[in-house]
């Protein structure tokens, strides 16, 4: 019984999400509308100054251990921030997934933060997981991840872009988007990348 509750829980955070357009704040929401504005005026950047995340260790939400290595094996990594009571980040992750499939031969990956998760096999989270059918990996909560740069998250979903070697590539996106626009998002990531290259 406290099965299908759950599952009717989800199934309600689901429906939900197609009605509120994010989980932040007012202030949130004005500073993403500047960062829009500002994007918009500004080429996208690699930032080479120091990694985004900087070294850390956590676990998967199968309980297996990652650093930031994870980043190494692709030329650009979509790191997604989201938590299990966020309908706007619930129902993009189904986009997400399909995004990870069709862009892995062009060096994309996407990884999860799950903001409010703290160990391995939290039961919310994998909820979650298994309702949207993302198979991308799905990173804990650590205190490395926090101090390095999940403190500075006002609102989730909270997404960044880096390369390979952990440098953040354009600016930091607060809120969900639609399909199209992640894969807009992602071209020019790419597109930056490989001027940089140049």
């Amino acid at each position: 019984m406290k099965k299908r509750n759950r599952k009717y829980v989800m199934t309600l955070f689901l429906t939900a999400a197609l009605l509120l357009g994010g989980c932040q704040s007012a202030a949130a929401d004005k500073k993403q509308e500047e960062a829009a504005a500002a994007q918009e005026t500004n080429e996208v950047k690699v930032e080479t100054r120091q990694t985004q995340f900087g070294e850390f260790v956590t676990t998967t939400i199968d309980g297996t251990e990652v650093t930031q290595d994870i980043f190494a094996d692709a030329k650009l990594t979509m790191v997604n921030i989201w938590a299990t009571y966020c309908s706007p980040c619930i129902s993009e992750m189904p986009h997400l997934q399909e995004i990870s499939e069709e862009y892995a031969e062009k060096g994309v990956a996407i990884v999860g933060i799950i903001s409010d998760a703290y160990e391995a096999k939290d039961e919310n989270a994998v909820e979650v997981i298994e309702l949207t059918g993302v198979r991308y990996p799905q990173l804990i909560h650590s205190e490395a991840l926090y101090d390095n740069f999940l403190h500075l998250v006002q609102a989730v979903p909270t997404t960044v872009f880096v390369d390979e070697n952990g440098y953040r590539v354009g600016d930091v996106i607060m809120g969900a988007k639609d399909k199209d626009a992640w894969i807009a998002e992602i071209e020019t990531r790419l597109e930056a990348l490989t001027d940089d290259q140049e």
